[in-house]
């Protein structure tokens, strides 16, 4: 397994993305929920797929170290809920994924900073021998070509520990205006934690 954290506003993400797919080496899908087995992929960025991951943050991404497609997988509902189709990355491809790191404001107040990565699994399932078989070096090298392009458009700045972070969101971080999550503490530029990331509380239907 291999993943690369960093930090990013939108418009750090959106270059690195977009800087992703101009290599024409790469194409992304996004990893949502289908209606149908029918998953669409992307060769440049476009108000559709900018409008995908604004709904979840992961994209899959194939090039040419995919031998197969993407494996869709489907969820069969019940009475309350409908059937869908989503991507199971460690069939088919192989695929690498990306996950765009947060930006968002709270409170209407500052920016809030969460990390992404970009990933690989451990194993990929090979159907032909029905056993998990190791990344190929196809694969392998692809993951770092992709950590290689997205390191142009990110600085490594130490806050509380040694990040990489675009420089918009540093940016914002050198200006007062947004805190950023580090081992699960939000914290400002210099490392002063603020606030513990803690989640709000499930309900569950009796």
């Amino acid at each position: 397994m291999a993943e690369f954290h960093f930090y990013g506003s939108e418009a750090d993400s959106l270059a690195i993305l977009e800087a992703i797919l101009d290599t024409g080496e790469f194409h992304v899908t996004p990893d949502l929920h289908y209606p149908t087995r029918r998953v669409k992929s992307y060769r440049n960025v476009t108000p559709e797929l900018v409008d995908a991951f604004a709904v979840k943050r992961g994209l899959y991404i194939t090039g040419s170290f995919s031998l197969e497609p993407l494996h869709i997988e489907k969820v069969k509902g019940d009475a309350d809920t409908e059937t869908f189709y989503y991507i199971d990355q460690t069939f088919g491809g192989p695929a690498l994924s990306i996950t765009l790191p947060n930006c968002k404001k709270r409170d209407n107040i500052k920016w809030h900073l969460g990390p992404g990565d970009i990933f690989y699994p451990r194993s990929y399932w090979d159907k032909a021998i029905t056993h998990p078989i190791r990344p190929s070096d196809a694969v392998k090298s692809a993951h770092v070509r992709l950590v290689k392009l997205a390191k142009s458009f990110l600085v490594r700045r130490k806050i509380l520990v040694n990040v990489w972070i675009g420089r918009n969101a540093l940016s914002l971080l050198e200006s007062d205006q947004a805190l950023i999550l580090v081992n699960g503490k939000w914290c400002t530029i210099t490392g002063e934690v603020v606030k513990l990331n803690v989640h709000p509380r499930r309900s569950f239907k009796v």
